[in-house]
């Protein structure tokens, strides 16, 4: 009987182990990738505030070219 839990009893350390690198193998390869669209969604989210501000501003200069109101001139120096 002690034979038995004996072989049990490694046979459970053997599952720890390998139940531990198979989670570190599988964070690791998650991760990896989970770096890079993290970093490129920084990057479109950027692009996107800026085409998003670029946008605008065509809209302002649409909307001033097609108004009937006068525009304001006065002198610069």
């Amino acid at each position: 009987m002690e034979k038995v839990l004996g072989e049990l009893n490694q046979k459970v350390g053997e599952s720890e182990k390998m139940k531990t690198a198979f989670i570190n193998s599988m964070c690791h390869e998650i991760r990896t990738p989970l770096n890079a669209i993290v970093g490129f969604s920084g990057i479109i989210t950027a692009n996107a505030e800026i085409l998003t501000s670029l946008i605008d501003h065509l809209l302002v200069v649409a909307n001033l070219d097609s108004s009937d109101a006068p525009l304001l001139c006065e002198q610069t120096r």
